[in-house]
Formats: C-alpha cells, sequence, structure tokens
C-alpha cells in the first residue's frame, strides 16, 4: 500500500469514528430523553399511587364494612352523620353520602331503615361491593315522616347500602338500622297445633334474638290455630333463665308482644305463658332474661279447644245427686290424652266431701270410652297441677255404652268422654251419680 492510499484509509478510518463518535452521542442524547420520560412517567406514577392512596384513605372513611350477618335474627344500628367530607358517588348533584357494605351467608330477609332529625333521608340498596354496583332498590319516605325504609329479600351475597339525602348539601346526624332475618336454622314452624307440642332445644349463640337488645340469643315457634282455642306454653330449663314472648304473625312475629314471661327467683328456668287466643298464626319467643346465656331448654305447648272443656260445678249436696249432659263428638275437638285421632269432650266437677261417683255414657252413634282423673279439666290455670288417671272403661255398661264407679275423696275431678277407635262421631249421654258416703 501506497503511503497515500494508507492516509486514504486513515482518513476514512477517522471520518468512520467520528461518525460513530456522533451516532454513540446521538444514541446517548436519546437514552436521556428517554430516562427522562421513564423518570416522569415515574413521578406521575407514584404521584397517581399518592393522589389514590389520600382517595383511598378518604373512601375508607366514608365506606364502612357491617361484616357478615349470617345465621341469625339480627339487628345493626349504626349512629352516624353527613358532611362535606364524603360525597355520594352516585349522584352528581352535590349530595353527601356513607356507605355501608355487609355480606349475606345465606337468602334473608332485610329490612334497612334511615332516621334522622336534621335531613331528608334517602336509603339505595345497591349490589357488590362498597359503594355498590346496580341499584336493587331505593327509597325516601318509605318510614315515618321523610324517613327512608326498605324491605327486601335477598339471595346470599355481597350488598352495599347508600345513606344519603334528597336535596343537595344536606347534613346532619342520623341513625341505620339493618334488621336480618335469617330464620331457617332459628325458626321451627310446627304447623298447625295439635293437642300437645314438646321441643326440646338450645341456646347455643348462633341465633340472636330478633325483639330484645342487650344480647339474647332466642329461638322461634310459629304455630296457627284453625279454631279459637286455650294454649299453655312452657319453657324449662336447668341451664339458663327463661324467659317466653307469645307474638303475633309468622316467625320471628310482630315487634308487639301478647304476653311475656320471665322465670326469676329458684324457678328462674321455668317460664309460663297461658292465653285464649283466636285462630290465627302466632310465634313463641324461647329467649333469656339475661344476655349471652346459654343451654338448653325443653318448650311445652298445649292447646285446648274452647267449649270442648266444660264445668259440671261442685257438688255439695248430701244427697244422691243425678246431673246430666248430652253431647256430640263433631271431629271439633280432639282428645287431649289418646293420640290416635280420637275426638273428646271433658267435664271438671268438685267434690266437698267423700263420695260414690258412678258415670255412664250411653251413645246409639258411637263405641263409648270413659276416663276419670284427678285434676282440673284442660285448658285450667291449674295446668301445673298433676292430672293423675284414675280409671278409664270401655263396655263397662249395656253393649258398647262404658261406665265408671268409685268411691272419691274431696277434690277436683274431670270425666273424659271419648271412642274405642279413632275418628268416631256422633251423639251421647253422660250421667254423673253421686252417692255422698255417711
Amino acid at each position: 500500500m501506497t503511503k497515500n492510499e494508507t492516509t486514504a484509509t486513515e482518513a476514512t478510518k477517522a471520518e468512520e469514528s467520528t461518525a460513530n463518535r456522533r451516532r454513540w452521542l446521538a444514541w446517548l442524547a436519546a437514552a436521556s430523553s428517554v430516562a427522562a420520560i421513564l423518570a416522569a412517567l415515574n413521578d406521575v406514577h407514584a404521584f397517581w399511587k399518592f393522589a389514590m392512596g389520600l382517595f383511598e384513605r378518604e373512601r375508607n372513611e366514608c365506606s364502612l364494612s357491617m361484616d357478615q350477618l349470617g345465621g341469625q335474627a339480627y339487628i345493626e344500628t349504626r349512629n352516624d352523620a353527613l358532611d362535606s367530607s364524603c360525597s355520594t358517588e352516585h349522584y352528581p348533584d352535590g349530595e353527601y353520602a356513607k356507605y355501608y357494605e355487609f355480606e349475606l351467608a345465606r337468602a334473608a330477609t332485610v329490612t334497612m331503615e334511615m332516621t334522622s332529625r336534621d335531613v331528608d333521608s334517602w336509603l339505595v340498596l345497591r349490589s357488590g361491593s362498597s359503594p355498590g354496583i346496580e341499584v336493587l332498590e331505593k327509597d325516601d319516605d318509605g318510614g315515618d315522616g321523610v324517613d327512608a325504609r326498605i324491605e327486601r329479600s335477598l339471595d346470599a351475597g355481597t350488598y352495599t347500602i347508600e345513606t344519603t339525602t334528597v336535596l343537595p348539601g344536606e347534613t346532619g346526624d342520623f341513625t341505620l338500622t339493618v334488621t336480618v332475618d335469617l330464620m331457617e336454622e332459628c325458626s321451627l314452624s310446627m304447623g298447625m297445633l295439635g293437642r300437645r307440642a314438646y321441643i326440646h332445644d338450645a341456646l347455643d349463640g348462633s341465633c340472636r334474638t330478633a325483639h330484645y337488645q342487650d344480647g339474647e340469643y332466642a329461638k322461634y315457634y310459629e304455630f296457627t290455630l284453625d279454631r279459637p282455642a286455650t294454649v299453655i306454653m312452657e319453657m324449662t330449663s336447668q341451664n339458663v333463665n327463661s324467659r317466653l314472648a307469645l307474638r303475633s304473625e309468622s316467625s320471628p312475629g310482630s315487634a308487639e308482644e301478647l304476653a311475656e314471661e320471665n322465670g326469676d327467683g329458684e324457678d328462674g328456668g321455668r317460664a309460663r305463658i297461658e292465653r285464649s287466643l283466636d285462630l290465627g298464626t302466632y310465634t313463641i319467643e324461647a329467649t333469656t332474661l339475661s344476655a349471652g346465656e346459654t343451654g338448653d331448654f325443653t318448650l311445652t305447648v298445649d292447646r285446648t279447644d274452647v267449649g270442648c272443656s266444660l264445668s259440671i260445678g261442685s257438688l255439695e249436696r248430701t244427697d244422691t245427686d243425678i246431673e246430666t249432659r248430652n253431647g256430640t263428638l263433631d271431629g271439633s275437638c280432639s282428645s287431649e290424652y289418646y293420640s290416635a285421632g280420637e275426638y273428646a269432650m271433658y267435664y271438671e266437677f268438685t267434690l266437698d266431701r267423700e263420695a260414690t261417683v258412678t258415670m255412664e255414657m250411653t251413645s246409639p252413634d258411637v263405641d263409648s270410652w270413659l276416663a276419670l282423673r284427678k285434676g282440673p279439666r284442660p285448658g285450667r290455670s291449674e295446668e301445673q297441677e298433676e292430672r293423675v288417671l284414675l280409671e278409664e272403661n270401655d263396655d263397662g255398661g249395656d253393649g258398647v255404652d262404658a261406665r265408671i264407679e268409685r268411691s272419691l275423696d274431696a277434690g277436683i275431678y274431670t270425666i273424659e268422654t271419648t271412642t274405642w277407635r279413632p275418628g268416631e262421631t256422633g251423639d251421647y249421654t253422660l250421667t254423673v251419680t253421686v252417692d255422698p258416703l255417711q
């Protein structure tokens, strides 16, 4: 290679080197610009995270959790206030709002009430987590005055209640009350009430009362009467201080009590209600006198139809006395003691002295059956007094008529007129002869 060629080659290499340096500098400039952009983007991201953090903190103060409301009849109450710190997320006119998220473990009837002396209440129930998605129901004045109220059956899931106002900019205190009735495990239907029902159950903390506010647990028992009757309810327990309440309507019953009885003192484990009721549906609440009590209990429910239990009165005469009663077994009065489907009537009488008493039941229609018991007739307030079966008879009289003759001390007795076979109906005559012993 000549000197000139060498010089040309070196010049070419120098030019290439210069070009490479220029490309390198350009790449560095571009890289710096990208880095600046990325840094800026990173700052924006950081700013966005900071802003969202503030938003989340603000949102968390405006969106509250009521946790899972499940497995019981339950009342949740929140006292709160609307002010400019929490704006509605759904209405554009400047209303303030608070959000309450809750979860249902199973289907339930939920009642929401927003009451306030300061604002015109507006309630919105939405599906999903706070602040909610789809509007399920909304209300303005469904409660008293300008208070809002929503009652709705809901499936298991997550829901959000929005508490806000009708007019923009309203501020003030309010109370939100949410009643959740999850009665599958806490309520038992007794159906059409028969002559007697025994229920053994327990209060274990899974079912809270729907009517008392101090933290008591409760179970509910719904029954129906197809005709007027005297109903005696008794709750006994060795573990809790019993409290019984009788309420109208289906479980858990109306807020208004028809009757209430509390156990107290040495007999605190026993509560008893006796009440004459018209046909209809009723609910018994079995709960406790004090909050948080748990333990087993027994509920006994006795029914005596009005007109099925009669009084012959006091047989105080010194001479032989004969009392005659004509009756009919027509299916309206079931036996309180025989459970195969027999119909029956009851006759109570009182002896003021020892006597021999002869009872005869005659009928052209039924195969008569008589039973004599010591104690008051069914439905009397002396229900707690023990009734003792003294004697029963099928064919002690003529044919299929029934007859009992027995010496009795002074006291109260009851005669049951019924039949040998279940479901028999027809007319009969009861004759009671009293011979005082000399």
